[in-house]
C-alpha cells in the first residue's frame, strides 16, 4: 500500500436531527474533511528521511513527534465518525461545541463512552506498555508544541526552571522511527476494541 494519501471529503446528509437545533442546522448539507492518513504519511517520511548531521536527525525526530500525535488527534475524529456512520447527532454527543480536552484524556474518555454505549467490542484497556508510550509522546509533543523543549538546564546541579521535555539530549537516545512506531501500535491496539467492519483509515506499517 502505498504511504501516499489523498484529503477524502466526507458530504454528510443529517436526518433525525433534533427539534432544538436551529432550521440551518436542520437543512443543512455538512461536510467533513480527512487528514489523519496525511498526518500519518508525514511522520512516516520524517522517520525515513536523510540526515546529514546530528542536528538534522534531530530536527527530524522533532517533526516525526509532532505529526505522529497530530495523527493521533485525526485518527480519533475520523474513526469514530465511521462508528457512528458519521450521524452528526451522536458526534455531537461525543465531540460537544466549545469543549477542549487533551488527546490523553479525550483518547481514554471517548473510548471509554463508546464503550459504555455498546458500540466496541470489548472494555479498552489503559495499563498497557503501549498506552503509556504515546503518553510519553505527547509530553515531547507538547513540549516541542508550547515551548517547553526550549527551556534551559544547566550542566550540572538543580534549575528554578522546569526541566526541559524532552531533553537536549533526550530524543537523541530514541531510534529514529519510533515515534511513529508508537502510533501505529496505539491504532492496532484501538482496533482489537473496534469492530473490523470500520478499520477503514489507510496506513502502511512502519518498518
Amino acid at each position: 500500500m502505498s504511504d501516499q494519501h489523498s484529503p477524502e471529503e466526507k458530504t454528510i446528509y443529517p436526518d433525525n436531527v433534533p427539534g432544538g437545533w436551529t432550521v440551518e442546522e436542520q437543512e443543512a448539507t455538512w461536510y467533513a474533511q480527512s487528514y489523519a492518513a496525511e498526518w500519518y504519511d508525514d511522520a512516516l517520511r520524517e522517520s525515513k528521511s536523510e540526515a546529514e548531521t546530528e542536528e538534522d536527525e534531530r530536527q527530524s525526530k522533532r517533526r516525526e513527534v509532532v505529526f505522529s500525535v497530530c495523527f493521533v488527534e485525526s485518527f480519533l475524529y475520523e474513526q469514530v465518525s465511521h462508528i457512528l456512520h458519521f450521524d452528526i447527532v451522536k458526534l455531537a454527543k461525543y465531540f460537544p461545541r466549545g469543549v477542549r480536552i487533551p488527546i490523553k484524556e479525550r483518547w481514554k474518555n471517548i473510548w471509554n463512552e463508546l464503550h459504555r454505549d455498546g458500540l466496541l467490542l470489548k472494555k479498552p484497556n489503559f495499563e498497557t506498555k503501549v498506552w503509556q508510550g504515546f503518553r510519553q509522546l505527547v509530553v515531547f509533543r507538547d513540549g516541542y508544541v508550547h515551548g517547553g523543549a526550549s527551556l534551559p538546564e544547566p550542566s550540572s546541579g538543580d534549575s528554578r526552571l522546569d526541566k526541559p521535555k524532552p531533553g537536549p539530549w533526550e530524543v537523541d537516545e530514541l531510534q529514529r522511527g519510533f515515534a511513529v512506531k508508537r502510533v501505529w501500535d496505539l491504532v492496532q491496539e484501538a482496533y482489537t476494541w473496534i469492530d473490523p467492519e470500520y478499520h477503514n483509515i489507510p496506513l502502511s506499517p512502519p518498518e
